[in-house]
């Protein structure tokens, strides 16, 4: 079944099917769940991008992505469109047993040279998550009805070129998602690079195609200075019975202050 890009998001998207699938164990056959988090260890551990307020973007029904950002900002606020990944957020939080991510802290903590256990780690986890809330990237306000400051640092993982059906509409998101961070902040984006489709239990959700040049183009364009840009392909094509991408890019960049334009 073919998934629209609003109706079947908020209406069919199998969150606990996604996680059961997904996100039951670090291992994966392609080694893309390690790659992630160690990349943004990696990332966060320079201790170069700081601030108290964080905001994920288009987080799903799963917390392994935002682990490290709870471990270094104050506030850390998630958002996603289908309400079902939402719930699923206040699931866990309301009861760790909701899902198993013990992998994955225990995959961090061994990263720590500190005395902190996995349960350390979730528990700060579960204390910095600040709120859940709606957000839609098309739109100009995208956490509209709600109003938050501009945030220190976003970060979007596998959500922002799931959206767009056009480069032009890319665009737009990228402009939208500028508007919730301060002049001078951190945007951090992992995506996938010439993807055209990816699929969740019986449904299958179009992307939109992008390449290197087309990422890096419009960031440019749209105010921000690419600070950092890593890729990694896998050597495994198990994944192409439900998907088709190529590599998994994180981009590392920073809003340009108006002086700077």
């Amino acid at each position: 079944m073919a998934a629209s890009k609003e109706d079947d998001y908020k209406d069919s998207f199998d969150a606990e099917f996604y996680l059961k699938t997904y996100y039951s164990s670090v291992k994966s056959v392609d080694g893309t769940t390690e790659f992630m988090l160690s990349h943004y260890h990696d990332i966060f551990q320079t201790g170069e991008i700081t601030g108290k307020r964080l905001l994920d973007i288009g987080t799903g029904p799963a917390i392994c992505y935002v682990i490290e950002q709870c471990l270094r900002f104050d506030q850390v606020y998630l958002s996603d469109f289908p309400e079902s990944n939402r719930r699923a957020l206040h699931q866990w939080l309301s009861n760790h047993n909701f899902h198993d991510y013990s992998p994955f802290f225990k995959h961090l903590a061994k990263k720590f040279s500190d005395e902190r256990t996995w349960e350390d780690i979730r528990d700060e986890v579960a204390q910095k998550l600040s709120g859940i809330l709606f957000c839609d990237v098309r739109s100009a306000s995208p956490l509209k009805p709600s109003f938050f400051p501009q945030f220190d640092a976003v970060t979007s993982t596998f959500c922002l070129h799931a959206v767009p059906e056009t480069l032009g509409e890319y665009r737009a998101i990228v402009r939208n998602v500028s508007s919730l961070l301060k002049p001078g902040g951190w945007m951090v984006e992992m995506g996938h690079l010439e993807e055209t489709y990816y699929t969740v239990k019986d449904t299958r959700y179009n992307v939109l195609y992008m390449n290197k040049k087309d990422v890096c183009k419009i960031w440019t364009e749209e105010g921000f200075t690419i600070h950092n840009w890593k890729e990694y392909t896998p050597v495994s094509q198990e994944r192409k019975t439900y998907t088709d991408w190529k590599s998994i890019f994180c981009m590392v960049a920073k809003k340009k202050n108006p002086s700077e334009k």
